[in-house]
């Protein structure tokens, strides 16, 4: 027969939780508007447990920064009356990237909140009014932390070289979202490769028969875990050269479906598988 939790006496909540904060979420409501019990429990759930507890202690301020300093969570769980409040605030978007979607429209409006929740999490750009992700300076700077953060920019700023190089320099991916004619950029693109080879998918054809550069995404790292090789990607005439087909299998063996048929005799292809 399945046990029967016993949360009828506060002694039997506060040990309870004590040992495992998330059983907060299964006991009485008034054991969730006790603050010894709640404090308990959020000890021992890394500040998790705060999610069930009361409105009321949802809307203790100095609980509410407890939860906010031990979990990598939002706004979300704390009452909307604390959502004004500037320390709250100023800890939460160090904390979470959504912060910013919880504020009310003239928070959402203050540069200083929107550049500090960036630079803590660059994908908060995201949740930022269509005039920040239009602002070069919060841009620049929710790029150079999170490269990827670039596919919330305004369209004229994905079509910026700083910006754009910027981003790329931090995740190899944000090639991805620039404007395409960076796709075509040489210095962009082997930027790019170096970090995530898979981005030659979307190289210009001219620079996908370029030897450095798909030597790069080759030999990319990450290349040593993927399903199948970048080389697939490549210029014809680079399927067909040896020093290229020797480093594509040394990272990744499945690029042998994509070498050229006079090389697979080769005795150097032959001595890296």
């Amino acid at each position: 027969m399945r046990r029967v939790n016993d949360y009828s006496t506060r002694e039997k909540v506060l040990k309870a939780v004590t040992k495992k904060g998330l059983t907060l979420k299964e006991v009485d409501e008034c054991f969730k508007d006790d603050p010894e019990i709640v404090l308990a429990a959020m000890d021992s759930s890394f500040g998790l447990a705060f999610q069930y507890a009361s409105e009321k202690i949802r809307s203790d301020k100095s609980i509410a920064m407890k939860y906010l300093s031990e979990a990598v969570v939002s706004l979300k769980y704390i009452h909307e009356s604390l959502y004004n409040d500037l320390e709250i605030v100023a800890l939460s978007v160090q904390r979470s990237a959504d912060t910013l979607s919880f504020l009310s429209e003239e928070l959402q409006n203050n540069h200083d909140i929107v550049l500090k929740a960036v630079l803590a999490h660059g994908e908060a750009l995201k949740y930022a009014n269509a005039k920040f992700q239009n602002d070069y300076d919060i841009v620049h700077a929710a790029v150079q932390q999170n490269g990827k953060a670039l596919q919330y920019a305004s369209e004229p700023l994905k079509s910026d070289p700083t910006i754009v190089q910027s981003a790329v320099a931090n995740h190899g991916k944000a090639l991805y979202y620039a404007n395409e004619l960076f796709r075509d950029d040489r210095e962009v693109v082997l930027m790019a490769v170096k970090h995530r080879g898979e981005v030659l998918s979307v190289a210009s054809k001219r620079l996908r028969a370029d030897k450095e550069i798909v030597l790069n995404a080759v030999s990319c790292y990450e290349q040593k875990f993927k399903k199948t090789s970048v080389l697939y990607y490549a210029h014809k005439s680079l399927k067909c050269d040896k020093e290229v087909a020797v480093q594509a299998l040394i990272n990744n063996k499945k690029a042998l479906k994509y070498i050229c048929t006079e090389l697979k005799s080769d005795a150097n292809i032959l001595k890296v598988l």
